[in-house]
């Protein structure tokens, strides 16, 4: 038999005996969870915090003393790749526990080696909790438990402080201009990555305009008010998590022209008698030949600033999106990490190949009179998405006053955690996050549904919009 699958037998029977332990507890009493008694510290051989290489051996320090009574302590590591269940880091043991003062205990293998004993074998990302718990020897008593987590920052690498992400803001007008004013005008701005949580703050020559929250990776902020002459549009990003570092947007510009005086008619000119007949009036002189104007020289093409549209996720599709006038040929290239890639089509699959790297499109538009070329912004790309299996859906009386409740539907892979928003018309309803919502005399007439956000460690965020009721 291969180490490999020796190591494979020995987890699968670890978690058997934890699932077994943790059957014994549910049976043990009504209590429901153990009582949280402290945190764990993940520490190196020589006692270092930090990042940590995940073939190294690793020690986690309590911060405190087992409860009375406890004999054994078992680990557990949950997150992605690994069984729904956890798996077994620690195993059942009395070596080292204490009930006195606080207590280092190793973990049977490297996180690698953990990872390689999963069938198949596991690539670990993101985020892992472990749970250190106290018990007796057969597991039916689970006195408490102690908690870490760590997160992987690459594919060899993890650490115990959360990773703070850097955000990108990207601003776009339409119609880009110019324009009348009274006319509506939509600002979008899109953050990466799409994970991202929070709002952004539109503005118009440094005066807030207005705030939109972020839903899908996207805020969009609608007006008709802008008075004529040139408009300089910004956006700032604010996370509602540390997680996420905030950003502002390159300035985006649009001109406003005012709109033209109505015509007005002229006075009825006095009535003169009939002239006299007169002499008819030399044929024009023709102009000498070549004595025309001359042709305008043709300008190069015209492209407007490349947008890409669509989720940046792995097994998603990503567009570059540009408007060009004045061009004879147009083609597109695809940059990763800023380096051209296969494709030349304007739409272009993400594969796993793409997982973590930055990618952004390059629009070259040629005529006669030379070259036009622009490149889009680069975004991140994540890990494949988040499916609904089914889709989310609105149960209640959609008349003013009724309570209306969301259903999340069903996901592939199974979420986690799901967030809600309401929209009016497919417009974000402010404020309205909970899973059920009461319809006001604002949504009579319309169309009222929900949106689901559904996440999972490991993936990037699925979502999916249930059908519209219309509010009587």
């Amino acid at each position: 038999m291969t180490s490999t699958r020796w190591r494979r037998r020995y987890a699968a029977a670890l978690t058997t005996a934890a699932l077994a332990a943790g059957t014994g507890l549910a049976l043990a009493g009504s209590a429901g969870a153990a009582p949280a008694v402290g945190s764990l510290t993940f520490l190196n051989t020589a006692g270092g915090t930090g990042t940590f290489a995940d073939n190294a051996p690793v020690n986690v320090k309590t911060s405190a003393a087992c409860p009375p009574g406890s004999t054994n302590v078992v680990g557990i590591l949950r997150g992605a790749g690994l069984p729904a269940a956890g798996a077994v880091v620690v195993a059942n043991t009395a070596a080292g526990v204490s009930t006195s003062g606080a207590f280092t205990m190793p973990l049977r293998a490297s996180l690698r080696d953990i990872a390689a004993e999963q069938t198949p074998a596991a690539r670990l990302q993101g985020r892992y909790d472990m749970t250190l718990r106290c018990q007796d020897f057969s597991g039916a008593q689970n006195l408490g438990e102690f908690t870490g987590t760590v997160w992987f920052t690459s594919a060899t690498s993890y650490q115990t402080t959360q990773p703070i992400v850097t955000t990108t803001l990207a601003l776009s007008a339409a119609p880009a201009g110019p324009v009348t004013a009274g006319a509506r005008v939509t600002l979008t701005a899109v953050v990466a990555p799409v994970e991202a949580t929070g709002s952004v703050q539109f503005f118009d020559n440094g005066a807030a305009l207005g705030k939109a929250d972020v839903a899908g990776g996207r805020a969009q902020l609608t007006t008709a008010t802008l008075g004529a002459g040139t408009h300089s549009f910004t956006a700032a990003f604010s996370g509602d998590v540390a997680e996420y570092l905030n950003s502002t947007s390159a300035a985006v510009g649009v001109r406003v022209d005012a709109p033209a005086p109505a015509p007005t008619q002229p006075a009825p000119a006095p009535t003169q008698p009939a002239p006299a007949p007169t002499q008819p009036a030399p044929a024009a002189t023709q102009p000498a030949p070549g004595s025309g104007t001359p042709a305008q020289p043709l300008p190069k093409p015209t492209v407007s600033r490349a947008t890409l549209a669509g989720k940046p996720y792995v097994a998603s599709k990503v567009t570059c999106n540009v408007t060009v006038s004045g061009a004879a040929s147009v083609s597109y290239a695809w940059l990763r990490d800023g380096k051209p890639v296969s494709g030349t089509a304007k739409t272009r699959a993400l594969t796993k190949t793409d997982l973590k790297h930055t990618f952004a499109c390059r629009v070259t538009a040629t005529n006669a009179s030379g070259t036009t070329v622009v490149t889009s912004a680069a975004v991140r790309v994540g890990p494949a998405a988040l499916k609904a299996a089914k889709a989310p859906s609105v149960a209640g009386k959609a008349v003013v006053g009724g309570k209306l409740t969301a259903k999340a539907g069903t996901w592939s892979p199974k979420a986690t955690s799901v967030k809600y928003q309401w929209l009016r018309d497919g417009k974000a309803i402010s404020g309205a996050k909970a899973a059920t919502y009461t319809l006001k005399k604002a949504d009579k007439g319309h169309t009222v549904s929900v949106q689901v956000t559904a996440a999972r460690k490991g993936s990037s965020p699925g979502v999916a919009v249930s059908r519209g009721l219309k509010v009587k």
